[in-house]
């Protein structure tokens, strides 16, 4: 991937006469991939949501820079939840005035407790 990134570049950039080009990499991660286990996980987070925010929460991947890829790149059953607005515009994600309504933040808490107790208890 990042080699053709880089050959689109290039040659957007031969075009122009000229234009200088420096390509070099900064950082490098690996993406954040579900692991065998995740499933189960995820199923019992997203059916607890839907009850707590009377609404159905859908299981969908995000291409999101995360530290939840190092515990997957262990093969720990990882995922991701958020409180609050459905998208990143809505909250004004990743910006000075990124923004979550209190409310959203309790019913997410409860969402997340509920599902560790189901994943905890002794099995029956």
């Amino acid at each position: 991937m990042e080699g053709e990134i880089s050959k689109i570049i290039r040659r957007a950039v031969a075009g122009a006469p000229g234009a200088k080009l420096s390509v070099r990499r900064l950082l490098w991660a690996a993406s954040f991939a579900p692991v065998p286990g995740a499933e189960r996980l995820a199923g019992i987070l997203a059916a607890n949501a839907g009850r707590i925010m009377a609404e159905e929460t859908p299981i969908h991947g995000v291409s999101l820079y995360t530290d939840a890829r190092h515990y997957a790149a262990a093969r720990v059953p990882t995922v991701t939840y958020g409180a609050g607005p459905r998208t990143i515009s809505e909250e004004n994600g990743h910006r000075a005035d990124e923004r979550l309504r209190l409310d959203d933040l309790r019913k997410a808490t409860k969402a997340v407790a509920l599902s560790l107790l189901e994943l905890l208890a002794p099995a029956s």
